[in-house]
């Protein structure tokens, strides 16, 4: 029985080997201690101690490589030479820094031990190869025309992949170096750390770290399991899985993520994320869509629009697309072609040239302003300051709004008004109320008086009137005014429509505009 002198220094010298293998990549990744007998599959360029991969290949029902799951024959199987070599090498070297005082005796009872396995090793396979004639000498390693004949591949044909295009010596020997292929692309496998990597046609790294930086001329980069990247930058678009960036950026397609970290991401075609934090999405032609958990996002910019579902963003604008969120929490947002909100909160939404529609089903959707320039929907909704619709109508349901101003329309069910702006369109408007209180004022507005004299042209105008002046022409609220007619224009006339029932507590002003009202019989006005 060994005493515990002798066993425990073998014990730190073998732990201590074991994290040398693991550092200069001779570690299996079956056992996870440092390669003993190692034999590497040519279709992969993975290495195993040979027990190991007898081990796996014994009980499993096809042969596959443990670490990417490739399946390979058994003429694919060889001994390494190589690796054995750097493996007494480094046997070498650990045995010359080790501790002192224990460096003797580990060393003697150590090597003792590593050449015994060895030696079964030896009669074990070497004496079987030289009883089937295959080599000379029986105590001479195996060439890498013999492979094992030992392990037991299954009956089944195996079909063997196209190998991917790497070069076996750059995926072990250069781990620690710049990567740069002008024609080719880059497969990383494994716990492997990279100063960077340039690959024309493409890269795909699983399980590797990037100090510097990951470029792709012409392809697609790929990431899978990469916690510690630096900046991304993929002409043909990026792939994120469980991984993290500082940047990425794709100068002609779209970026796809899940459940990753990246600060910022620049891609041209579109961004497609989920379960994801970053803190600025860019896409200059695409749309954004991003679900599922997003934080610490500062700024999205979509030209095309964007998709949102259950993130925090302070900012959202689409130059030429829509807005559609839900569940979301977003201080500003600016569309152009209109935005539709669910369950959203946020401080002002602008839509420049279409409908803002906000909806609160499972919770009241908050905002403090909306401006949109065609008109506005609102369910279950709480506008604090107002709402403004220059050239369209407003209808809200089971709403409080502070002030409403409309063009033509306004349609209110169940909601709460405290004051009321309506510009009249061609000499109507109308305000339909559904159960539904107006606290303050409501003015009316209309065109005013044009006075034209020797030539010139003087516009007076109001409220919310929109007067413009194209050479000879004038137009007010986009209806063109005959110079030739008269000098002077008199003030318009409103016939204002009251519909429905519900009760207005202050007066009906018409603002330079003389009008006309017709009331309903449930309709009660104090003012």
């Amino acid at each position: 029985m060994e005493s515990t002198f002798v066993t425990k220094p073998i014990e730190k010298f073998q732990t201590f080997y074991n994290e040398q293998c693991e550092k200069e990549l001779l570690g299996c990744s079956v056992c996870l201690e440092g390669l003993k007998n190692p034999h590497m599959i040519t279709l992969c360029q993975h290495v195993f101690c040979q027990a190991c991969i007898a081990q796996c290949v014994n009980h499993a029902e096809a042969a596959t490589c443990p670490e990417c799951r490739k399946p390979f024959k058994a003429e694919e199987l060889r001994y390494s030479f190589r690796e054995n070599t750097r493996l007494e090498n480094l046997w070498n070297e650990c045995k010359g820094t080790f501790k002192k005082q224990n460096r003797k005796r580990c060393r003697t009872e150590c090597k003792k031990e590593y050449d015994d396995e060895h030696e079964m090793y030896y009669k074990a396979h070497y004496e079987k190869y030289y009883k089937l004639g295959k080599l000379d000498n029986p105590h001479s390693n195996p060439t890498d025309n013999y492979p094992l004949m030992d392990i037991k591949f299954p009956e089944a044909p195996v079909v063997t992949p196209t190998p991917a295009p790497i070069e076996p010596e750059r995926h072990y020997a250069d781990v620690y170096e710049r990567i740069n292929l002008s024609r080719d692309s880059y497969h990383g496998h494994g716990k492997h750390f990279h100063y960077s990597v340039e690959a024309r046609d493409g890269v795909t790294l699983v399980n590797c770290k990037s100090d510097d930086k990951i470029v792709s001329a012409r392809g697609e980069v790929a990431v899978t399991h990469c916690p510690l990247l630096g900046d991304i930058n993929a002409r043909d678009g990026a792939r994120l899985t469980n991984s993290s960036a500082r940047y990425v950026y794709c100068s002609r397609g779209s970026v796809w993520g899940n459940n990753s970290h990246v600060e910022e991401i620049d891609a041209r075609d579109g961004i497609v994320i989920q379960n994801f934090q970053a803190k600025k999405l860019n896409s200059d032609r695409g749309t954004i869509e991003a679900s599922q958990g997003i934080s610490e996002v500062s700024s999205i910019a979509a030209r095309d629009g964007a998709t949102l579902s259950n993130v925090m963003v302070y900012s959202v604008s689409a130059s030429r697309g829509e807005v559609i969120a839900r569940s979301c929490t977003i201080n500003n947002i600016s569309a152009r072609e209109g935005a539709t909100l669910t369950d959203t909160t946020g401080s002002q939404l602008t839509v420049l040239r279409g409908k803002a529609e906000l909806r609160g089903e499972s919770v009241r959707a908050l905002f403090e302003s909306i401006e949109a320039r065609d008109g506005a929907r609102l369910y279950n909704s709480q506008i604090t300051k107002e709402v403004d619709c220059s050239r369209g109508p407003v209808t809200a349901e089971l709403s409080e709004i502070h002030t409403i101003k409309a063009r033509s329309e306004i349609n209110l069910t169940e909601s709460t008004v405290n004051t009321i702006s309506l510009n009249a369109v061609d000499s109507k408007a109308k305000l339909v109320l559904n159960e539904s209180f107006v606290e303050g004022d409501i003015v009316i507005t209309a065109p005013k008086a044009i006075d034209l004299w020797g030539g010139g042209v003087s516009v007076i105008a109001t409220g919310n009137q929109s007067v413009s002046i194209i050479g000879n022409e004038v137009y007010i609220n986009g209806v063109r005014v005959d110079r030739s007619s008269s000098s002077s224009i008199e003030p318009s006339h409103v016939n204002l429509t009251i519909e429905g029932k519900g009760h207005i507590k202050g007066k009906i002003i018409f603002d330079d505009c003389e009008g006309t009202i017709r009331c309903g019989d449930d309709i009660i006005i104090e003012g």
